[in-house]
């Protein structure tokens, strides 16, 4: 097969133009890139959090490696929780609820970040190691 019959043979298959993007084509791709730029920061962000308590607590690197699993066992936990809780109070309710609940606790992270920006963290924890960066 040569470069100019595969050409004809891909324009013309159906004979019918391509149908162009709708508003709900573009709103599809822009929910479809956050939900992978969320899931993209669900797996970053343990690793993030589990290093900046290593700091601040001077835990070990093993006790570091258990946070993190634990962090992802109560994730598993809560998805399973969550399929008994949409059968109870359905499921438009349980998304508005986690929506809202993360909204909230956030707000209340980013309090306490704020408040630990003004007063920083000395720069080697309790057992002596120097912290990653931040």
């Amino acid at each position: 097969m040569t470069i100019e019959s595969a050409e004809e043979a891909n324009s013309s298959d159906s004979g019918t133009p391509p149908i162009p993007w709708t508003r709900k084509d573009y709103r599809l791709l822009v929910i479809a890139m956050m939900i992978k730029l969320g899931d993209g920061v669900e797996i970053y962000l343990p690793g993030v959090i589990t290093q900046k308590v290593s700091c601040e607590l001077g835990i070990t690197e093993f006790q570091e490696g258990l946070l993190a699993v634990i962090f992802f066992l109560f994730c598993a936990l809560a998805v399973a929780a969550s399929v008994l809780i949409v059968k109870h109070i359905g499921e438009k309710f349980t998304l508005f609820l986690s929506l809202y609940l993360s909204i909230a606790f956030a707000v209340v992270c980013a309090e306490c970040c704020c408040a630990k920006l003004l007063h920083p963290p000395p720069l080697k924890s309790s057992n002596g190691n120097l912290c990653r960066s931040q």
